[in-house]
């Protein structure tokens, strides 16, 4: 949010609140400085930690020769890509972006 957006809300917001309450001369500059902080954090994006990733088994173990274990339930297929979509609502390279997978592994 610019600086004179913020402002402005910030005296829009004080200015109708010091109308329909009563605030003291010592309380106003707390109150702006409450308001002004508030909306300001607004704008701020959330970060929230990026979730740790455990495999419902390993990595290595999840190729055999006759099927593939899906990382996400850890249930055995002849192939993943329909059950990715279907059940994880992922395709397959979303699945090698989460788990850092070649495209030849999976």
């Amino acid at each position: 949010m610019a600086d004179d957006t913020l402002l402005d809300f910030t005296a829009l917001i004080v200015a109708n609140h010091v109308t329909n309450n009563h605030v003291t001369a010592a309380e106003l500059p707390g109150l702006i400085k409450s308001v002004h902080s508030t909306l300001k954090g607004l704008g701020a994006p959330q970060v929230e930690p990026p979730e740790e990733l455990k495999p419902a088994v390993t990595i290595r173990s999840s190729v055999k020769p006759d099927s593939i274990t899906c990382l996400e339930c850890g249930t055995k297929f002849k192939m993943l890509k329909k059950h990715l979509g279907t059940d994880h609502g992922i395709t397959p390279y979303e699945y090698r972006q989460r788990w850092s997978r070649r495209q030849r592994d999976t």
